[in-house]
């Protein structure tokens, strides 16, 4: 498996967390390419088992990424569950002529960018308009810019105006 197959995947639990690392262990440990596919692959496939995840041998970042989605039992449900949902079957389901957006930002570690173009794709084949994708510098996967509080109700200022332009055409006044 290689870099371009893994930003081929449609999203998944294996890309979302093998993304944000195929690039770094390719350029850092290229040696470690396969075992890094495969260790993640084990873990997941032991998490979907209902199984302990095994995470000896695993590089340490890997595992730190692992943590707060797989091995921690508050959160296992809740992946479990997100795990049977594939966003991008469930694009191609979108009624022809919604009007979409697709934002994720350069900060997003949950959902890389580089992850989207297979949603976007979908929405295109669905027929819906758009769908257009912004990428919003510096904005994380809460929509806030790095060192705003998770639960804070404000959004970024980028991510405002997207939602503002993508309105436009339906505003009303008066």
């Amino acid at each position: 498996m290689n870099l371009q197959t893994v930003l081929a995947m449609p999203i998944s639990m294996e890309r979302l967390i093998t993304a944000p690392f195929a690039e770094s262990v390719m350029r850092e440990q290229p040696q470690m390419k396969l075992r890094v596919y495969e260790g993640i692959n084990n873990a997941i496939a032991q998490f979907r088992a209902g199984q302990q995840v095994d995470t000896s041998g695993l590089l340490p970042q890997i595992v730190e990424q692992l943590t707060p989605e797989l091995l921690t039992p508050g959160n296992a449900k809740v992946a479990r569950t997100d795990d049977e949902v594939s966003p991008v079957d469930a694009a191609a389901k979108v009624a022809a002529g919604t009007r979409v957006l697709i934002t994720d930002g350069t900060a997003d570690s949950n959902i890389p960018v580089s992850t989207m173009s297979s949603l976007a794709s979908a929405l295109t084949s669905a027929g819906t308009t758009g769908p257009e994708l912004k990428v919003l510098t510096g904005v994380n996967h809460l929509l806030h810019m790095p060192g705003t509080q998770d639960n804070d109700p404000v959004l970024a200022p980028s991510v405002v105006a997207a939602l503002k332009a993508w309105a436009q055409p339906f505003a009303t006044t008066g």
